[in-house]
């Protein structure tokens, strides 16, 4: 149930609070003088809708207040070109909540909502002041805005949101077609391996962040591209290897061991999809140096539709373990499909 309405809440709560256009504006005008008057608006704004939320569901949702401030700072770190800044700043939630589920042990979904709300608050917190402790230190080593910020690319912003929407489809439409064809007691034992393969995304998100930058300083270097990309797949493997061997203790440390035996098969096919979505990414580098965020768009839209297609006809049939075999085996389809992409761009 937790992952469920975080899925919701993350990707639905930043639209009605007008960010995604928000950010769109933003990076059209570089940055208007006028930019502290629309974060004063839209905050005032996404508090009634939070509070709303508040009274509709339950007081716990009232902490994801903090999520909307949390995407506002991230929209004007990223429009004014503090790039690293950015990146880091998108590590912090999942980074807090990875503590304060180590700390506190949840054993229910309102206080992991409520944990969740924390790490936004923590979040917001240490992006205040300067706008990350770091900036500075990121600024000085920040990308060649010739090939990111240029205003001849800020035309990516449309592709951009399309592919953001399109990713929380494939990351979430496994859950809400098991809830539509189930209901949330089935949900449980795909939750709980769900919850720990997102630590697992959380550890890959630290290499998303190194990656592009390398990329883009030595985008005419492709040996030293392939032999970098190779290095940070092998360890993301690594890290999966570890999971797969442990996989009891994994469930021990997040308290799911009275899932274990029901969950370990579902626990490995997940694990499986998420590391070769992360392989996706870093093959998909390429576009994004070539400013063809179209393509990117059309590539996730497309694994979006495989996604659907398939959960809707098998997830009936074989339930939340077929779910998690459909997220592998169409996650590394769409891998074989990157390799060829990279292949191409990558002159």
């Amino acid at each position: 149930m937790y992952s469920y309405y975080l899925n919701l809440l993350n990707f639905f709560i930043p639209i009605i609070t007008f960010n995604l256009k928000d950010s769109v504006l933003r990076f059209r005008s570089h940055y208007s003088s006028n930019y502290w008057v629309s974060v004063f608006v839209l905050s005032v704004f996404s508090m009634f809708i939070y509070f709303f939320i508040f009274i509709i569901f339950n007081p716990w949702f009232l902490t994801f207040f903090f999520l909307g401030i949390y995407n506002l700072i991230s929209s004007y770190l990223r429009a004014s070109d503090k790039y690293l800044a950015f990146n880091l700043q998108r590590v912090l939630p999942f980074f807090f909540l990875f503590v304060l589920t180590i700390v506190f042990s949840p054993k229910n979904h309102e206080f992991l909502l409520f944990l969740t709300g924390t790490s936004y608050l923590l979040s917001v917190i240490f992006s205040i002041k300067g706008f990350l402790p770091f900036a500075k230190f990121f600024d000085s080593i920040s990308l060649n805005r010739v090939y990111i910020f240029s205003k001849s690319n800020l035309s990516y912003s449309l592709p951009t949101v399309l592919s953001v929407s399109a990713l929380w489809g494939i990351n979430s439409m496994d859950q809400m077609f098991l809830k539509y064809f189930y209901d949330f007691e089935y949900l449980s034992n795909y939750m709980a391996s769900f919850r720990i393969v997102n630590i697992y995304k959380v550890l890959l998100s630290v290499f998303l962040i190194i990656y592009p930058t390398f990329y883009f300083n030595n985008f005419k270097n492709i040996d030293l591209i392939k032999k970098r990309r190779f290095q940070i797949s092998f360890i993301s493997f690594l890290i999966f290897l570890f999971c797969v061997i442990f996989s009891k203790f994994c469930f021990y440390l997040f308290d799911a061991l009275n899932y274990y035996d029901e969950s370990y098969y579902i626990f490995i096919f997940l694990l499986g999809s998420e590391f070769f979505k992360f392989l996706i990414s870093l093959r998909l580098t390429v576009l994004s140096q070539l400013k063809r965020t179209d393509l990117v768009s059309y590539y996730y839209l497309i694994f979006l539709l495989g996604i659907c297609f398939f959960h809707f006809f098998l997830i009936p049939i074989y339930g939340d373990l077929g779910a998690s075999i459909i997220s592998l085996g169409v996650s590394f389809i769409f891998f074989i499909i990157s390799c060829f992409i990279s292949k191409k761009y990558e002159v």
